[in-house]
């Protein structure tokens, strides 16, 4: 067995797996999308740990979000070759595909992205064959962290959210006008940002508030990045992500409203791809 290294990343949080003939190495870092910033962070500084075993590694499969095209595959190659120099393999795909070997392995379906941002894709097996176009987080992440902050910000400040709730989230986050522009403009990573945001929904005490807010935005997913597949209701569907596993029982009661059944929801594909490539 090949020593192996085995990335998935978000644009929140990444895991990093060294599968070794004498057992794995488990690290965690800062997410990655080369799509919305491409100057990556230095890895000597976010996980020298990871590093003292770079010399050692003969394959990196990497699956993360925001690599779309061979311009984002090069900026992910050439932030790690310096890294791991001996390594003889690089394999960089979508974080959709690294999701869709987890959940569906060798078999036919739909699978979801809910978790920062929001994606989906046809899989037969052992590639995509269709995919409804994500585009960034202004424009899409239907049902993600970052559009469900977004929505939830707005809310608070255009005052439309309840007066408990409003209480509520002022409490967890007593935010202004300029701290709120200054992060979306002037931070690194704002998808990450608005996505904190989406955990006031495990915390409110109005459940009923959070189930009539959270409701529309999985139906908007479940329209964009499900519906408009030919014959989806044929499929398996599969869900991965912080946010459909943390409010599944929301997603799942859309899900029953549209009489589609949910076959799994993973909250981290990281370990489905180690047991793939193990």
């Amino acid at each position: 067995m090949a020593n192996t290294l085995i990335v998935e990343s978000g644009s929140t949080k990444t895991d990093w797996v060294i599968l070794t003939p004498k057992g794995q190495h488990r690290f965690n870092t800062k997410g990655i999308n080369p799509s919305a910033n491409s100057e990556m962070y230095l890895l000597e500084i976010e996980c020298p740990e990871l590093l003292e075993y770079a010399t050692i590694i003969d394959s990196i499969y990497y699956y993360g979000a925001g690599v779309i095209d061979d311009r984002t595959r090069t900026i992910i190659h050439n932030w790690l070759k310096p890294y791991f120099s001996s390594c003889k393999e690089f394999q960089i795909e979508s974080d959709t595909l690294g999701s869709a070997i987890a959940t569906a392995g060798d078999k036919p379906g739909i699978v979801c992205i809910l978790g920062t941002g929001s994606n989906s894709c046809l899989y037969d097996g052992k590639s995509i064959t269709d995919n409804i176009p994500a585009l960034g987080y202004i424009l899409s992440n239907e049902g993600g962290g970052s559009k469900i902050g977004s929505e939830l910000i707005k809310a608070y400040f255009y005052r439309s959210l309840p007066e408990d709730v409003s209480t509520e989230f002022y409490t967890q986050y007593p935010l202004s006008k300029s701290e709120v522009v200054n992060a979306l403009y002037n931070d690194g990573n704002p998808t990450a940002y608005l996505a904190n945001f989406a955990t006031f929904l495990n915390t409110t005490e109005n459940k009923t508030w959070r189930k009539n807010f959270l409701f529309p935005l999985f139906q908007e997913f479940i329209d964009v990045r499900i519906k408009q597949y030919s014959d989806y209701l044929a499929y398996d569907i599969h869900f991965v992500g912080s946010i459909a596993y943390f409010y599944a029982d929301i997603l799942r009661e859309v899900l029953q409203y549209n009489s589609l059944q949910c076959s799994s929801i993973v909250q981290k594909p990281i370990e489905g791809l180690v047991d793939y490539y193990k």
